[in-house]
């Protein structure tokens, strides 16, 4: 599996589709379907005072042509240098139970070891019960108690998980 890096200018319109393949991730964290400006912040998402350009969001074509099946954003060197923080990873619904997202879970492990990274870290609303699942099946344990967070029009509680590379 070979992701390709998503662009604004060239992948708005794929990254949309994607989205729209996967509401039932959006209704369940959000609350509501995606905007354009929910959209168009992917590719901006960053912590306060860190570098847009160490936001690495990745995405899958298949070959075939049908689009793309699933995107990976995650941030390069937060909380700390030798960390990968996952913010998102989405498998456009049609597309699941192919082991697309373990695909590009592997494809963020092997870049974070190739960039001297020790451990990728993530959160997982406590509501998403396969999320939780693939994760726990992947390695990741929790680092930290969970915390309330804001997302749309709920509030989540979410688990902080981590996984050593």
């Amino acid at each position: 599996m070979n992701p390709i890096s998503l662009h604004p200018s060239q992948h708005l319109d794929d990254l949309r589709t994607l989205m729209q393949h996967c509401t039932d991730y959006s209704m369940l964290i959000d609350g509501h379907l995606p905007s354009e400006a929910d959209i168009l912040q992917l590719f901006q998402d960053v912590p306060p005072n860190f570098p847009t350009e160490k936001l690495q969001l990745l995405g899958y074509f298949e070959p075939n042509g049908q689009g793309l099946q699933a995107a990976i954003w995650f941030l390069d060197g937060y909380p700390d240098p030798h960390t990968i923080y996952i913010g998102l990873l989405l498998v456009d619904e049609r597309f699941r139970q192919q082991s697309l997202g373990k695909k590009m879970l592997e494809y963020a492990e092997n870049w974070g070891r190739a960039n001297a990274h020790t451990r990728i870290r993530l959160g997982v609303a406590d509501i998403n019960t396969p999320a939780k699942r693939f994760w726990a099946k992947n390695g990741f344990i929790a680092y930290a108690p969970p915390i309330e967070m804001v997302f749309g029009l709920k509030t989540q509680q979410v688990h902080r998980l981590e996984k050593s590379l």
